[in-house]
């Protein structure tokens, strides 16, 4: 069984032939690794707490520590077994005994309710760097439980980040966790950097329960389950984080090549002719325009006023702009993403449109096309924020079969938000 909490709030009360006691109890982090911790006020009891461990088969034991109002220290002991309710709300009935202070033995039910103000833990993260002050940044909330859409809105808005996730349990018992994403403008279907940082979160977190070098994860997103593949350290620590986006559609062509120059304070000649200017979506579609020159790719400077006149008809906005001139050795391609719709004048790295990207790169032979195509693509140097992408494009009697992002990421810090119910 999996057993999804962070912070719980439950009304408890118990009948016992040694009385009555009742309260409330606050579960933090309920799963972190196998410890569970917690803490008790109000009613009967002034002050108390809770340890236990997750037993095999998705039990709990419990042991319970407090003073009561009488100032009587009591310690007592429950298993019980977690019912999960729908948007992740839990039930536990428990029957316990007392094994100190008073003889005697009894039931109590918890019921989760919803506090005026919950608390909410959030980690912050930089995405597609080795590094800290490099790649995109990213705020992941560890449970999004009780937080309509609507509220999920707002706190990306307030956070103003590239993209906030929240972490809630499957729909589908098959899969790991559901993960909501959201930029200060929309809810995105799927995207890439927030898919790893989120993943770096749940396996560092303990949100899963991983051994050895290698992890698995099966995420629920409103593109679909988008599975990922960890690297670990021997210490059981995120390296290189892959996630299989879905397979490319090749959408409509962009035509007017002075209107785009226009739209990028651009020449007409710094657009490269050899392939076309077109909308790929591998879950999110951005049109791709492939340009002659890095400095190409630097002097870019998106003039809103030819963006809404010449793309007004267009299906999007986003544009991800690229050369095959780069900045490091290593890499294959340097390139930019605008997308103004999503509230992101410029984004620093960009799993989505990447994907995308070394799609496209494959469709129109940007470069030579084998079985397994493996592509470095570097973003957000302009912004101070080197990112490194790593993209790989597989092939199958002339088709893409397989496209898949991945990079690494580092932990920045960690806070908690009060949202008001």
């Amino acid at each position: 069984m999996k057993i999804y909490y962070d912070q719980r709030v439950f009304r408890a009360k118990s009948n016992s032939s040694a009385g009555e006691v009742s309260g409330e109890t606050v579960f933090e982090y309920f799963q972190r690794g196998t410890v569970l911790t917690g803490t008790y006020g109000g009613g009967s009891i002034s002050q108390g707490q809770l340890l236990g461990n997750v037993n095999e088969g998705g039990s709990l034991s419990f042991i319970y520590q407090h003073l009561n109002a009488e100032g009587e220290f009591r310690t007592g002991k429950c298993e019980s077994v977690p019912r999960l309710l729908a948007d992740g709300l839990v039930e536990l009935s428990e029957k316990w005994e007392w094994t100190s202070g008073k003889s005697g033995s009894g039931e109590s039910v918890l019921e989760e309710f919803i506090p005026e103000v919950m608390k909410k833990k959030y980690f912050l993260l930089d995405v597609f760097t080795d590094r800290k002050f490099g790649g995109n940044q990213l705020a992941v909330f560890t449970n999004g439980g009780n937080l309509s859409g609507e509220t999920m809105q707002k706190v990306a808005k307030e956070l103003n980040l590239s993209e906030t996730t929240f972490i809630l349990p499957p729909e589908s018992l098959e899969n790991d966790y559901k993960v909501r994403i959201f930029t200060p403008g929309k809810e995105l279907p799927t995207a890439g950097h927030p898919t790893l940082g989120t993943s770096h979160i749940i396996v560092s977190e303990k949100l899963k329960m991983v051994e050895g070098e290698k992890a698995e994860l099966r995420l629920e997103q409103k593109v679909g389950m988008i599975p990922v593949d960890l690297e670990l350290s021997s210490e059981g620590f995120p390296q290189r984080i892959t996630m299989e986006a879905p397979l490319p559609n090749f959408l409509d062509i962009f035509e007017d090549v002075a209107q785009m120059a226009e739209v990028l304070n651009l020449q007409p000649s710094d657009i490269r002719l050899a392939s076309p200017m077109q909308l790929v979506s591998c879950g999110v579609p951005f049109l791709i325009v492939p340009l002659n020159s890095l400095a190409a790719v630097e002097n870019c400077k998106v003039n809103s006023v030819a963006l809404e006149k010449y793309l007004a008809d267009f299906p999007v906005t986003e544009l991800l702009v690229f050369s095959t001139e780069t900045v490091e050795g290593n890499s294959d391609v340097h390139c930019r993403m605008f997308a103004p719709e999503f509230g992101i004048v410029e984004d620093p790295a960009t799993g989505s449109a990447n994907g995308p990207l070394g799609s496209y790169l494959i469709e129109h032979e940007v470069f030579p096309v084998k079985e397994v195509n493996e592509f470095v693509s570097e973003q957000g140097f302009e912004m101070g924020r080197p990112s490194y992408l790593y993209l790989t494009i597989v092939m199958e009697n002339d088709k893409i079969t397989k496209v898949k992002v991945g990079g690494q990421s580092v932990i920045m810090g960690e806070g908690m938000m009060e949202i008001k119910s």
